[in-house]
């Protein structure tokens, strides 16, 4: 396990990456309006988190080597691999969340999760079998 649930109920990256199983993980996109058409329709681009988790899980333990511990195994790893995990979480934020909306947490489509304005649809709405 890469993290440890905290007594006040927050969970880390290391307690959620494992919970994400390989048909979930290969099913996972989120849709981002990337504009309007000539109607005034929202057209989306689609994101596969993929490629994110996959990296995310590669470099994880990272996190604990760069964390606020001392470890003396930090000093043999490149300062290059602490900014690269610290961006694939930036990158996955940012695909998830709007600034302004938030999470995707209407489910009201039946389809997927979405943003108030459906500015992030977040793919599957539940687990695949």
């Amino acid at each position: 396990m890469f993290g440890s649930q905290t007594c006040n109920g927050l969970f880390t990256l290391g307690d959620l990456l494992p919970g994400i199983d390989r048909k979930l993980r290969l099913a996972l996109a989120v849709e981002v309006v990337s504009g309007m058409d000539a109607n005034g329709e929202a057209q989306y681009k689609k994101v596969s988190l993929t490629p994110v988790l996959d990296e995310l899980s590669r470099i994880a333990q990272a996190r604990n080597v760069f964390g606020c511990h001392f470890n003396s195994f930090s000093f043999e790893l490149l300062d290059s691999d602490g900014v690269g995990f610290g961006n694939q979480v930036l990158t996955l934020m940012d695909t998830l969340t709007d600034p302004d909306a938030g999470w995707p947490k209407n489910q009201k489509s039946g389809l997927y999760w979405a943003t108030t304005g459906e500015t992030r649809r977040l793919y599957p709405l539940q687990r695949p079998s």
